[in-house]
């Protein structure tokens, strides 16, 4: 699963357990022998999570592009998210996700949508990977349940022998689920995602019975944590132990599905052939599937690969005869789903599973930070990577207008990547949106997890940044940070408000205020009238029959009478 380098990179660390990583709150194993031989007691205390999870309110449908709170019918129309990030391969030698923070000289991925995520997946080509603090707490605080990663691939030290392994049984239950559930209870996260692509050895087999009957007591055990535990279950080993992707929910793996809780299908399930016909609806399947057995589809989540958009030949990921783009984007402007159907097109290609219950699984969400850059030297706190992760999520900014000298790796290039129908349904049109805060709790301090810190002094061209994604706060989304400010006599336009996060703000005008609202007026008032508009900032789902105390803390640093 994932990019081949990842996983060869990875196989370098098969036999390794992060035991140098202590200081950075890192940790990882890359074999069941240091799993079986873990202990609590040894854990150390800047490996374990500090913030339990915030148990927010139900989802909200989408509300992009308005200031409103939504209705039931746009809740009908929208998906759960769950996003798997591998970042550069995780547990970074910069100390970039590492509990002490550090400064570093690249731009590095964050999540500003916590409010459209349900589960976050830190995603790892080891045996077993605990998601770091940093990352549990960023995601507790905003309310979304975190993941670790269960994984056995085939270049991955001997495969069958840990399929063995992980199936042994000590007083008649099995010691790797009691292991697995103790880890995230003493880390402090909420589950796994698990990953098996590689066959069992057929005496170890015996129908699946022994592998569903590891998933659900792994299952069992994980609902006594306080978040109530969550696995996920990979598209890949079918009931005849083979490793055939589905690509959707059927009867060659419900059953594992089921064991589990929740699945997720693989990439290719709804995509043209080499011949441009269209193949057998895997979306229209799964709710068949889901019907019969029964098990509720919002559990199923589709996978999207972000880097598909990417690539020119998707042979590595399996499908022989499918090499140019557009194989899966046509030139007629049509977008099939599945292959090719990842980074800016994500949103564009899930908006089928909105309107039937599914959700969906966003993989290697970090993509933009490493395919694109700007011609020539970065300028003064210029992000254009995290400006195109944000055009995915949000449609904005104009990727043309307002990114000029963008630049990728395609061999067709950037134009590929900002098509207007790209722009009209990005994620968050289709995904569910949960409230800020819990129903009796909200705080933020707009903390950003990565922030420019300009030129380096020691290094010419190089910058400087802040990293600590443990910190972050709660965020406004970036495309609500602003409203047009309405005269109130002729309603005519005349300036903006907007609420400047520090790395929005010029290097020379930052303050030392996280956030930074201002009013630029773009026309006098004369006649008296007013200015009139509202800056929603957060969306909240506090309990209005529960009396509630509101403390702000602010700076007031330009007086605004008009205000």
């Amino acid at each position: 699963m994932g990019a081949d380098e990842d996983v060869d990179n990875a196989a370098k660390d098969v036999d390794k357990t992060a035991i140098d990583h202590d200081l950075r709150g890192l940790a990882y194993f890359g074999n069941l022998a240091d799993v079986y031989a873990w202990k609590p007691e040894l854990v150390d205390p800047l490996q374990k999570s500090n913030t339990p999870l915030l148990k927010r309110p139900s989802p909200q449908g989408s509300t992009l592009g308005t200031k409103t709170l939504p209705t039931s019918a746009s809740l009908e129309n929208t998906s759960n998210v769950m996003v798997l990030d591998d970042f550069a391969n995780g547990y970074h030698d910069s100390g970039y996700d590492g509990c002490q923070g550090a400064t570093i000289e690249e731009e590095a991925y964050i999540l500003e949508q916590w409010q459209r995520v349900e589960v976050f997946n830190y995603f790892t080509h080891r045996r077993v990977g605990i998601p770091p603090p940093t990352w549990i707490n960023a995601g507790h605080r905003n309310g979304a349940l975190v993941l670790g990663t269960f994984n056995i691939e085939s270049r991955l030290g001997d495969p069958q022998d840990d399929n063995k392994r992980m199936l042994e049984k000590e007083e008649m239950k099995y010691k790797l689920a009691s292991i697995l559930t103790q880890m995230a209870d003493c880390y402090g996260f909420d589950g796994w995602f698990i990953n098996i692509e590689s066959r069992f050895l057929d005496e170890d087999w015996a129908g699946g019975v022994p592998l569903r009957s590891f998933l659900e007591e792994l299952k069992n055990g994980l609902a006594k944590l306080p978040s109530g535990g969550k696995v996920v279950w990979y598209d890949s080993i079918i009931r005849s132990n083979k490793r055939e992707y589905q690509n959707t929910l059927n009867e060659e793996n419900v059953d594992f599905a089921k064991a589990a809780g929740s699945l997720m299908a693989n990439y290719w399930w709804d995509f043209k052939d080499k011949k441009g016909k269209p193949n057998t609806s895997k979306v229209s399947q799964a709710l068949t599937t889901a019907s019969k057995v029964p098990m509720n589809p919002y559990n199923v989540y589709f996978g999207v690969e972000c880097w598909s958009q990417a690539g020119k030949d998707y042979r590595s990921y399996g499908i022989d005869g499918v090499t140019a783009m557009t194989d899966v984007v046509g030139e007629s402007g049509t977008c099939s789903s599945g292959l090719g159907h990842g980074g800016t097109a994500t949103g564009l290609a899930i908006k089928p599973l909105a309107n039937r219950g599914f959700g969906f699984a966003i993989f290697s969400a970090h993509w933009a930070y490493p395919h694109f850059w700007r011609i020539g030297h970065k300028a003064e706190g210029e992000m254009y990577s995290r400006a195109v992760d944000r055009f995915m999520w949000e449609g904005t900014p104009d990727m043309e207008q307002n990114l000029p000298g963008l630049k990728c790796g395609c061999e067709a290039g950037v134009s590929k990547h900002i098509r207007s129908d790209f722009k009209y349904n990005p994620i968050n049109s289709h995904a569910k949106r949960y409230p800020a805060g819990s129903e009796a709790f909200f705080h933020t301090d707009y903390n950003e997890p990565v922030v420019y810190l300009g030129k380096s002094l020691e290094k010419a061209a190089t910058s400087r940044f802040r990293a600590h994604i443990g910190r972050q706060s709660v965020l406004p989304p970036p495309a609500e940070r602003f409203v047009t400010l309405v005269n109130t006599t002729n309603h005519s336009t005349i300036g903006t408000m907007s609420a400047l996060m520090k790395n929005d703000q010029p290097m020379a005008n930052r303050s030392k205020c996280s956030i930074n609202v201002g009013v630029k007026a773009v026309a006098n008032s004369s006649d008296g009238s007013q200015l009139d508009g509202k800056l929603i900032l957060h969306q909240l789902g506090a309990d209005g029959k529960v009396d509630l105390d509101l403390v702000v803390s602010y700076q007031r640093l330009v007086e605004l009478p008009e205000l």
